[in-house]
């Protein structure tokens, strides 16, 4: 078995009314600084298994945070 992986993120969930109820969220990495915003539930789900088999490579987090998908 190859060495252990381990990712912290801080997770912020708002909910939003814009033609119904809806939720917003953000994902940051807590190594890197580097987060992410998730225009609906259903896309930080897709990311989330997006990381499944995936290496973070450490240092390479701007702080900034990517567009909203």
């Amino acid at each position: 078995m190859g060495t252990d992986e381990y990712r912290a993120y801080l997770l912020r969930l708002w909910r939003v009314e814009n033609n119904g109820e809806s939720w917003r969220a953000r994902l940051e990495n807590v190594e890197t600084g580097e987060a992410q915003g998730f225009a609906s539930l259903a896309k930080l789900i897709e990311f989330l298994h997006s990381l499944e088999g995936r290496a973070d490579q450490p240092g390479q987090g701007t702080g900034e945070i990517n567009n909203v998908v």
